[in-house]
């Protein structure tokens, strides 16, 4: 994943999520296991871009991982609570979700929760994806 990270939003990270944070380099950040490409747009308009690399799919369930987030896609944009979609990126093939968020109206602590969202969001769907692809590999029953 690749970003760019502002002095002010490394900070930010640091101080909101501090123990619970390692740092891979200057724009990808590990929080609870999962990680995230965070960074940050300049005034006037400022936003936050985070990508969470949800994980990669399995070959035998591509088809239906993928209609699903299509599914998932079109939810997510009717709420429009938060401006997020699911993608696959190109150098990985790994799921992830894309959000932009209005950097005027969110705050570290705003920005943390959403972070830890994600992360729990992320855990869950690989959970369901190894059940799933254990379900796929051991074939029906006998």
């Amino acid at each position: 994943m690749a970003g760019g990270c502002s002095e002010k939003l490394t900070a930010v990270l640091i101080q909101q999520l501090g123990a619970i944070m390692q740092v891979e380099n200057a724009t990808q950040w590990w929080i609870e296991g999962v990680l995230f490409s965070v960074t940050d747009t300049p005034p006037p308009m400022p936003q936050w871009i985070i990508l969470c690399d949800f994980g990669p799919v399995c070959p035998a369930l591509s088809v239906t991982v993928y209609r699903d987030l299509l599914v998932r896609n079109i939810l997510l944009l009717a709420g429009r609570e938060v401006e997020s979609c699911f993608g696959i990126l190109p150098s990985t093939r790994h799921v992830v979700m894309m959000t932009r968020l209005n950097g005027s109206n969110i705050d570290g602590p705003g920005l943390a929760r959403v972070l830890h969202g994600q992360a729990r969001q992320a855990r869950q769907w690989r959970a369901e994806i190894a059940a799933a692809d254990g379900a796929s590999m051991s074939g029906p029953p006998v």
